[in-house]
């Protein structure tokens, strides 16, 4: 028989379990060899289990990185000292979710148990992850890291956050017509090739949708989805089942890419989810708005607004480099002064804007024509200086010569007045040789320029 204390302590025990049933944390009580004597409703949902399936478990089962053997070590540690650690339980689904515990031991009459508060923190866990992120981008951002590095940094932290989650970020291209591959790590080579330049449109999947749309697109079934028609093949292939996008968008609203979740199963998203990844595209919006910004100043430091050419400072700098290249390999290399005829005429007749139309004409047609290797530059006015790198005298004078009759066969046309037809002079000097420089160059250009002039314009001459 119990005795009257033995009864006192059963009492007080079942009026601490009832209590603890009112408690918004989680509660479970586990004896010293590891099992779960009690656990309140909290816990049980909290964890997914039944409470009858909930006691049949031990410590372990609920929390993978304390094994069974190291309870006993453990519960004297606690019997000592109580204590509060973070650590992660798994749930009956399989889910494992970070958990604040405190703990402590309890001793009543012949009870003796570890009474432990556990607390879901998954979602501090999120917004700290989430903090961290975001300064770790803002400090790459600050170093001057490459776009492309500052995009993989934020799938790979994601990913390894979400191991379900199969991350892309897409950037628009400046046509914003097409997307082009920006960071997507864990997704196969052929299906990156296949998707990079896809153009947008409201049913082109899910990114070229959200892309085309400025919202959401959620896809919880590629292959039995409108959108994915064209492209369920190749996303069968490369085992994805599921896909949700969201645009990443400027402060003014403007679409600059999407940023797309993959999963390799049927998959809807919860809140926590959508959320999660509109705050990575608002991430990826810093970035990019942060990486166009820098662009800009790159090219109105460096560029002439105008004519999209370069500017004085960053000619001369580059045909520097080009001058060592020169000389270092023995390489030909060919320069050109052009100057626009009768300049001065289009703009007292037609006024500075037909005047900044033909100048903007002259440096498309210019940058059509010459190589991707060649340095033009704006020296200032309407007069410029172009560098070809690699080319022999006979080359550029071919080269030089084309763009001429070109220019010459191309007027500018004009509202309500005739179409305007504009050439220009052409003085060039070839470095054949180690000793020279590019001011002399230049002033070989420069004379061949003025005698190309002096004998009627519209001429190529040679220095």
């Amino acid at each position: 028989m119990f005795s009257a204390a033995d009864n006192q302590t059963k009492e007080h025990v079942q009026i601490a379990r009832l209590t603890l049933e009112l408690c918004i944390d989680a509660v479970i009580w586990f004896r010293k060899d590891g099992g779960i004597e009690y656990a309140n409703a909290t816990a049980c949902r909290c964890l997914g289990y039944e409470i009858d399936e909930l006691t049949k478990l031990n410590i372990s089962d609920i929390d993978p990185g304390l094994a069974i053997e190291n309870w006993p070590e453990f519960w004297e540690s606690i019997s000592t000292s109580p204590r509060t650690f973070e650590t992660n339980y798994l749930t009956k689904d399989g889910k494992l979710i970070p958990v604040e515990v405190a703990s402590n031991t309890i001793v009543s009459g012949g009870f003796e148990f570890q009474c432990s508060f556990i607390r879901d923190i998954s979602q501090r866990k999120r917004l700290e992850q989430r903090e961290f992120l975001r300064n770790h981008i803002l400090e790459m951002l600050a170093k001057g890291a490459p776009l492309h590095e500052t995009l993989e940094v934020i799938v790979t932290m994601v990913e390894q956050e979400n191991p379900l989650m199969i991350c892309s970020i897409l950037i628009m291209d400046k046509d914003g017509k097409r997307l082009l591959l920006g960071a997507a790590q864990s997704l196969p080579g052929f299906y990156n090739e296949a998707i990079n330049g896809v153009e947008i449109g409201p049913c082109v999947g899910s990114c070229g949708a959200a892309a085309f749309t400025g919202e959401k697109v959620i896809v919880e079934d590629i292959q039995s989805h409108p959108n994915w028609v064209n492209f369920k093949e190749l996303a069968a292939r490369a085992n994805l089942r599921a896909c949700w996008s969201e645009p990443i968008k400027s402060s003014t609203g403007k679409v600059l890419g999407v940023f797309g979740v993959y999963h390799n199963a049927v998959f809807k998203p919860g809140d926590h989810d959508i959320e999660g990844v509109q705050n990575l595209a608002n991430l990826c919006s810093i970035a990019l708005e942060f990486h166009n910004a820098q662009e800009e100043l790159i090219i109105r430091a460096n560029f002439d607004y105008l004519t999209g050419l370069a500017n004085r400072r960053y000619f001369m700098e580059h045909a520097e480099l080009a001058l060592l290249r020169h000389a270092r390999n023995a390489r030909p290399m060919s320069l050109a002064m052009l100057d626009l005829d009768y300049f001065k005429n289009i703009n007292d007749k037609y006024g500075h804007s037909v005047g900044d139309f033909v100048l903007q004409s002259f440096g498309k047609l210019c940058k059509q024509t010459l190589r991707e290797i060649d340095i033009l530059g704006r020296m200032g006015g309407e007069e410029f200086a172009f560098l070809l790198p690699e080319t022999t005298e006979l080359q550029a004078f071919n080269t030089f010569e084309r763009l001429r009759k070109i220019i010459e066969n191309s007027p500018v046309l004009l509202e309500n007045a005739p179409p305007l037809k504009f050439t220009v002079s052409i003085g060039m000097a070839c470095l054949v040789d180690k000793k020279g420089n590019i001011s002399s160059l230049l002033n070989r250009a420069d004379n061949a320029l003025y005698q190309a002039k002096q004998s009627g314009r519209n001429r190529l001459c040679v220095g």
